[in-house]
């Protein structure tokens, strides 16, 4: 766990929803934008197709730092690995999906078994596929050996407000021990709106990272603790970005996103985007699925 850094970012983020391009959003609340998304890509429609979805993927994903793809797995799918997540909780924790009052801890652990019996695998739908290979570049890339763990927060009282603490790095920006991480996806098994518990990215941070890479020189390993602080004292307003719903530094735009979900959507993280773990206080569980790509 990240040490927490207070006093950073307490303002409202902005929220991305299921919107696709081409169709309006619904109305944000108060101070609060929303974010397009990129319908899924079609992988048995025509190259010229796909070709113009990739380039929208991508092009969202060089800018703000992830790409989010609506219905990119079968939602029946979601249901059952939900249905697998909370056989899982019954068995380990005594866990009732119909009863709240179980519903602890909070973040459940143990459920590690769940990917290595394959229970996420059909996460890597064509389309998902077909996203990956438009974000990197290229159609080689190395498949997973599973395509990622559960998420599970329950919900717990209080107001929701942007997290102050845990923002981090999943792994070093430049590798560890000969291994970097190319990309990151998190997966969605059950709906996640507004202050349900999905992760927040500070949109762009990934652009300050490579700023503070290249400027520190190839000693610099990139820890997290040490690109965190690095991006949050490029400018003082990243302390405090309450009433700015986005910030400009070194001509980046920067905003808290808040991403939601529904059943089948994926959100593609770029490895080096800053983000944060952030608290449920709707009245359902979260359930999402996180991978990536090492290599």
């Amino acid at each position: 766990m990240e040490r927490a850094v207070r006093g950073v970012l307490t303002g409202p983020p902005a929220t991305d929803r299921r919107v696709g391009v081409g169709r309006r959003a619904p109305a944000p609340r108060p101070g609060v934008t929303t974010r397009e998304a990129i319908r899924p890509m079609d992988v048995n429609a025509p190259r010229k197709h796909d070709d113009e979805h990739g380039h929208a993927l991508r092009t969202h994903y060089d800018e703000h730092g992830y790409a989010r793809l609506d219905r990119a797995f079968p939602a029946t799918a979601a249901a059952e690995m939900a249905g697998a997540v909370w056989s899982a909780l019954a068995r380990k924790h005594g866990i009732d999906p119909k009863r709240p009052s179980t519903w602890t801890p909070a973040q459940p652990g143990g459920l590690g078994r769940l990917s290595k019996v394959g229970v996420f695998d059909r996460l890597g739908s064509p389309a998902v596929v077909a996203a990956i290979g438009a974000l990197l570049g290229r159609q080689d890339w190395p498949r997973p050996g599973n395509w990622g763990g559960p998420l599970v927060t329950f919900p717990t009282p209080g107001p929701w407000e942007v997290p102050t603490g845990g923002w981090h790095l999943d792994f070093p920006a430049r590798g560890a021990n000969g291994v970097g991480l190319l990309l990151k996806w998190l997966g969605y098994l059950a709906p996640v709106g507004r202050g349900g518990g999905g992760t927040v990215v500070l949109s762009g941070s990934h652009r300050l990272v490579a700023r503070f890479l290249r400027e520190a020189g190839e000693a610099e390993p990139g820890r997290s603790p040490a690109v965190r602080d690095a991006v949050f004292g490029m400018d003082p307003r990243l302390r405090d970005l309450r009433g700015r719903p986005e910030v400009t530094v070194s001509g980046i735009p920067v905003r808290v996103v808040e991403l939601t979900g529904e059943p089948g959507d994926v959100v593609f993280l770029h490895p080096h985007l800053l983000h944060a773990p952030a608290p449920n206080r709707s009245g359902s569980a979260r359930l999402m699925v996180t991978g990536g790509l090492l290599v």
